[in-house]
């Protein structure tokens, strides 16, 4: 995991809406709401606002869709040093993924990633190369609404499209 994914899993993992625990959002997340639940997150670089991170969820006809949009704008001295930007849509079932679209523009660098679950596994395709399979049954992504994932021993990277193993330890 690079420095930057490693900042963006720290930051999901501790940051909250005002007045809201994880263990709210987990319960929330799992729940059949009737309406969209959304979670807008401000991010904060050196105690600075850089921009805002949020998760919209929704399920119809059994299926859970979350759309995902992360806008990060880094300042110095009024000039834009960095900019992110990452749209992305994940339809799951259950605990699953079944499918992904994401297009992110990392400081100019842009990239797509599209994914669905197939019988050998789940099938990523990016703008790098050649459709990948990864033969698991049941991949999850950087889940953050979703504290199953925290169970996972391998999760997609919606920037990238890569496979990254992992392991989660208590503190």
């Amino acid at each position: 995991m690079n420095k930057k994914s490693a900042f963006l899993l720290a930051w999901a993992l501790t940051a909250t809406p005002l007045g809201t625990t994880l263990a709210d959002l987990a319960d929330a997340s799992l729940a059949e709401p009737s309406s969209p639940m959304i979670w807008r997150f401000r991010v904060m670089l050196d105690q600075r606002d850089i921009g805002t991170h949020e998760f919209t969820v929704s399920n119809r006809e059994g299926k859970r869709y979350i759309a995902i949009d992360a806008d990060f704008d880094v300042k110095i001295l009024f000039v834009n040093a960095y900019s992110y930007d990452h749209e992305n849509l994940e339809v799951w079932d259950g605990d699953c993924l079944a499918s992904i679209r994401a297009e992110t523009d990392d400081n100019g660098k842009r990239s797509r990633v599209v994914g669905e679950a197939v019988t050998e596994g789940f099938t990523v395709v990016t703008d790098e190369g050649a459709p990948q399979t990864a033969s698991a049954a049941c991949l999850r992504s950087f889940a953050y609404w979703n504290p199953a994932f925290l169970d996972s021993r391998r999760l997609l990277n919606a920037q990238t499209g890569e496979i990254v193993d992992v392991e989660v330890t208590d503190r």
